[in-house]
């Protein structure tokens, strides 16, 4: 994982979470940028961009999955003892 700051993209269009065929790209703080007298780009500011390889990443949601379905199952404890 390698996070980055104050990233600026030229693309036409910038997506949450994007990916190409290594590296899946979470980005955070997305704002358009039009040009001005001060400032010639025009694009993206993006301020946190997290790149993980696919495999990492997999494994993040994998942990994310695990988490959520305990968190489940304590939470169905807690109403099944309440009940």
């Amino acid at each position: 994982m390698k996070i980055f700051t104050n990233v600026q993209s030229s693309a036409e269009t910038v997506k949450p979470v994007e990916y190409d065929d290594y590296h899946v790209y979470v980005n955070e703080g997305i704002t358009k940028v039009d040009s001005t007298e001060e400032n010639e780009f025009t694009g993206w500011h993006i301020s946190k961009q997290t790149m993980y390889d696919k495999n990492e990443y997999i494994m993040l949601l994998q942990n994310q999955v695990t988490d959520t379905e305990l968190a489940i199952v304590e939470l169905y404890e807690e109403v099944l003892g309440n009940g």
